[in-house]
């Protein structure tokens, strides 16, 4: 079995949130035939230690962190995903299969790209947020991972804008304010 981790999908400011529907949806269809067990096994028959993991996002998290880094060192960090808390999203970006760390500032109401406003609910099944374990039982073509790939490709290609928009943002977060010290917690 080989992982497809979307890299088509991916942009810059990807959450870890987003990192795992990503993983989900490209190996929704493969992975439907495997049971967690047999996952683990074949990751394990690459050398990589897996005796702490115990449920699929563990399994995700691990791929993720095999990915290349998009941000350099320096940029904000924010956190990974906590599972704790309300996932806030812009509806758009949803679609795309794509949720950016930015998004959980609370203070942030818009989407600097598409400029729809951010929610905690999806706009069209009308539910939470899934949490990533709930985004292969969802049927809806907004917050699943059950997305075909030719509605995927359709909004995609009139979806021209990326995440490269919340540069700015992410720019301005990290620039540290003469006089002031702030942590986030």
């Amino acid at each position: 079995m080989r992982f497809n981790t979307g890299q088509f999908l991916r942009h810059e400011y990807e959450s870890t949130y987003g990192t795992q529907r990503r993983v989900l949806w490209a190996n929704r269809l493969q992975w439907r035939q495997h049971t967690n067990r047999s996952i683990k096994s074949e990751i394990q028959a690459t050398g990589i230690d897996v005796s702490a993991v115990e449920t699929l996002i563990d399994i995700i998290s691990i791929i993720h962190s095999l990915e290349p880094k998009m941000a350099s060192s320096d940029q904000l960090i924010l956190g990974g995903y906590n599972n704790d808390k309300a996932v806030r999203n812009c509806p758009e970006c949803a679609r795309l299969i794509y949720h950016s760390f930015l998004y959980q500032l609370p203070w942030l109401e818009y989407c600097p790209i598409h400029q729809c406003q951010i929610v905690q609910h999806c706009p069209d099944c009308g539910l939470p947020w899934p949490k990533p374990h709930e985004c292969r039982s969802r049927r809806c073509a907004t917050c699943s991972v059950n997305i075909d790939l030719a509605i995927l490709a359709e909004r995609l290609r009139t979806g021209t804008k990326t995440a490269s928009e919340l540069r700015q943002l992410a720019t301005i977060l990290a620039t540290p304010l003469r006089g002031y010290q702030c942590a986030l917690r």
